[in-house]
């Protein structure tokens, strides 16, 4: 369904005394679309009872499914299921009695051919694994690397803390909405390096958190040394682009929506601004990597960033896990890797993309046109381009 409509049918039950809304789909991904509605509901599973040793059990792929004989078998005598039995309903969230959650699988369906299932699950491509997860099973299915866990962004948790930093030269990301989100981290190599001369391999975190307008703004790229800021040039162009003229060499915009590899570096010229067109599929892959390679430090109270600290979560936290990069087809039928937001909010993974961005050119000078006269002539110039 297109986004909006799921709360648009709430809103339009919400007068009446009898509401009841019924959702029927196919999970794809974790935690997004219909298994996130699933998770909130009482998790209903389907039990159904052996013939042979009585036993009541929700059917799954690996406890239930001989491979060799490609039959639905007992978990526990290993004997043939009759998925034709009556079974019984059994919440494995009973506390969320208020939204009622049904899973099958086709496992249950009599009409199974559980041997081109097993020949499914043999498949070696992610694209391919997707759809035995998705069609199959009924269950979500991210491809290996598609996405944070709590585990790799704890991993990157540093013994240090927000009130450490001595004025280290940084970079700044800034994801422009109702508010912006900024994020700023120590600049890697020797321009960032400690007061000893040291460099810094993992570029520090000190800055995760909203700010209410650019002068704002402008305040924070003073007080954490801002070498570089990049800045989401959306949905606020005209004040994000002001803010770059009046810091240009500075400040870069940012957009996405380049399909070519690597990203477009465009100085602005006389009266605009210095610009970047971004591949976002790629940009995204680069940043969420550097958080698996532990290349993305994070302070010791990372798990609190952000404020609005749900289950001991703050707000960085849940959108840096909002994320999701999936697998799928295109209307020629290439495979094609997209990061999808689950449809929540992911500002703060965006400002780090914007961060690294403007930490990763940081001494690689972008020429104009002028410049490249200057130094070499105008046949070299000819010959160039």
């Amino acid at each position: 369904m297109d986004e909006g409509v799921l709360e648009l049918a709430r809103r339009r039950l919400a007068s009446s005394s009898k509401g009841l809304l019924r959702i029927a789909s196919t999970p794809r991904y974790p935690e997004a679309g219909i298994h996130t509605l699933y998770l909130q509901s009482d998790q209903r599973r389907y039990y159904l009872p052996c013939p042979h040793c009585g036993l009541g059990q929700a059917l799954t792929w690996e406890r239930n499914v001989n491979l060799e004989r490609a039959q639905v078998v007992c978990r526990s005598c290993r004997k043939p299921m009759d998925v034709r039995v009556r079974g019984r309903w059994v919440p494995q969230a009973p506390g969320n009695e208020r939204v009622h959650g049904y899973y099958l699988s086709r496992l249950y369906s009599p009409w199974a051919n559980v041997a081109e299932m097993v020949e499914a699950s043999l498949a070696t491509t992610p694209v391919a694994l997707q759809e035995f997860q998705n069609s199959d099973l009924g269950q979500p299915f991210a491809p290996p690397g598609g996405g944070l866990s709590l585990d790799v962004l704890n991993r990157c948790r540093g013994d240090y803390g927000l009130d450490d930093y001595g004025g280290q030269p940084c970079d700044m990301g800034v994801d422009v909405g109702l508010k912006l989100h900024v994020v700023v981290r120590q600049r890697c190599g020797p321009e960032g390096g400690w007061p000893d001369g040291s460099g810094s391999p993992r570029p520090r975190l000190w800055f995760a958190g909203q700010a209410d307008s650019f002068a704002e703004l402008e305040r924070l790229m003073e007080r954490y040394s801002v070498r570089r800021c990049v800045v989401d040039a959306t949905p606020e162009l005209h004040l994000a682009h002001e803010f770059a003229l009046r810091h240009k060499g500075r400040a870069w915009l940012a957009q996405y929506g380049r399909q070519q590899p690597g990203h477009d570096r465009r100085r602005g010229g006389t009266g605009g601004p210095d610009r970047y067109l971004v591949n976002r599929t790629e940009l995204l892959d680069e940043t969420f990597q550097r958080f698996h390679d532990g290349l993305a430090e994070l302070p010791r109270d990372a798990q609190r960033l952000g404020g609005r600290v749900k289950g001991g979560y703050g707000e960085y936290y849940r959108e840096l896990l909002a994320l999701k990069r999936t697998l799928e087809r295109d209307d020629q039928g290439n495979v094609v890797a997209r990061w999808l937001d689950s449809g929540r909010n992911d500002h703060y993974a965006h400002a780090e993309t914007y961060c690294l961005l403007a930490g990763k050119n940081a001494g690689m000078p972008v020429f104009q046109r002028e410049d490249i006269e200057k130094a070499f002539g105008e046949e070299v110039l000819q010959w160039q381009l």
